[in-house]
């Protein structure tokens, strides 16, 4: 079952789904594994229950809508439309839907009979599922929030929001700082509160972010899970591709005059994007992450499938540092350069000058939590290719480091002139 996700039990019978578009929705056999279908070519089914009338009630994101079907088959009927993109369906004592609005962020009640919508909550977009017990609704979040909303319609937060990785960083020219998380961006200004740039369900998102870097022109520059190279505008919400096609794409940067490189993880290759031609930089690397430019624009790479950052100019690339264990994220400022080494949790500073290497920062909470080895993630279905973590690092204009700490979904400022 490829998206294998939806999923419910009732009176000894076993329902499942594929959030997939043309998705499947199946009676599963416990005891043998085989499989009745009930209903296909269903656009993106999601959670779903078994209503008090015995019939099947499922969200339907790829059409905004709320369908049901009798179980032993038949043709759907559509219950509810014009929502807020439903990914979950649940029923109250009194019969009626509790329905999560994964781009809308609300919690809609909703009147099987004659689809009337009654507006329980208005979170943040990214609801993911819900659960009653005794009159009290649970909403979960994609980005990891739990919220409680009580019998008087009170709101109680049982887990926080936050992070879930964070990859990518960059700082723009006005100091802003951009934060890919995968399935959602934030903006963040220094000593402010983060501000959602855009999510999967955003109109114009890109896809599931992993590297990213300032476009002097306006916006931001970013790689995506499924393999594309992407400008992407949060405040017009619009994304233009550039390039797309590969393989485990990391990092990205750009060169003072506009050229800019990403990373092809998956192939171990670097590659030009330079006034609209796409050209291979390099090739031969064994896994490079990170890429960073230097004040002479020299274009610096990071493998960590040799514990090494080149130099790479066009077909050639020159080992400047190696033994390292993991280097990924990198940043330059001034004469030096920056490598977030995940092996060892370690900031370490290169300085292009004169070789000289020193360690600023140690015990990071960088490359998954102490005691763990940090798993790369597969894809989900059409939303995200291969989920791939990248521990980033940027620096802004006075010099101050930003680090994923992707162990513990933080961002770190790092000062280099404290100790």
């Amino acid at each position: 079952m490829p998206c294998a996700n939806p999923i419910t039990f009732h009176q000894g019978h076993l329902y499942a789904g594929e959030c997939r578009p043309d998705g499947r929705i199946m009676e599963l056999d416990r005891n043998t594994g085989a499989a009745r279908v009930i209903l296909d070519k269903v656009p993106m089914p999601n959670a779903f229950e078994i209503g008090p009338d015995g019939l099947l009630y499922f969200p339907v994101m790829g059409t905004n809508e709320i369908w049901r079907v009798n179980p032993a088959g038949g043709t759907p009927e559509v219950v509810a439309t014009e929502l807020g993109v439903p990914d979950s369906v649940k029923f109250d004592s009194s019969g009626f839907i509790i329905s999560t609005q994964v781009a809308s962020g609300q919690v809609l009640r909703i009147n099987p009979a004659n689809g009337e919508k009654t507006v329980l909550a208005h979170l943040a977009p990214g609801l993911d599922n819900c659960a009653l017990l005794d009159g009290r609704i649970f909403v979960s979040n994609i980005s990891g929030q739990l919220t409680e909303i009580g019998r008087d319609g009170s709101l109680r937060d049982i887990a926080a929001d936050g992070l879930q990785w964070p990859m990518g960083l960059a700082v723009n020219s006005d100091d802003l700082l951009y934060i890919a998380d995968g399935a959602f961006a934030y903006t963040l200004q220094p000593m402010e509160q983060r501000h959602l740039a855009g999510m999967l369900f955003t109109p114009g998102y890109p896809g599931f972010n992993r590297g990213v870097c300032a476009d002097p022109s306006g916006g931001w520059l970013v790689t995506t899970a499924n393999g594309d190279v992407a400008r992407y505008d949060p405040i017009a919400g619009t994304s233009d591709l550039i390039a797309s096609g590969f393989d485990r794409l990391m990092d990205i940067g750009m060169s003072r005059h506009g050229a800019i490189v990403f990373t092809e993880y998956g192939s171990g290759r670097v590659h030009i994007s330079d006034k609209g031609t796409i050209e291979l930089l390099a090739s031969g690397l064994q896994k490079p992450v990170g890429v960073a430019f230097s004040g002479d624009d020299n274009c610096y790479v990071s493998d960590v499938g040799t514990g090494s950052v080149s130099l790479i100019t066009k077909g050639r690339s020159k080992v400047v540092l190696d033994g390292l264990q993991q280097p990924e994220g990198m940043a330059c400022f001034g004469d030096a350069l920056y490598i977030a080494d995940v092996g060892t949790r370690e900031l370490i500073e290169l300085n292009l000058a004169n070789g000289k290497q020193a360690v600023v920062a140690h015990r990071l909470p960088i490359g998954g939590p102490p005691g763990t080895n940090r798993r790369q993630l597969g894809a989900v279905g059409i939303l995200s290719g291969p989920m791939h973590a990248f521990t980033g690092l940027a620096t802004d204009s006075r010099g101050t480091l930003y680090l994923a700490g992707d162990a513990e979904g933080s961002v770190i400022a790092i000062n280099r002139d404290s100790n």
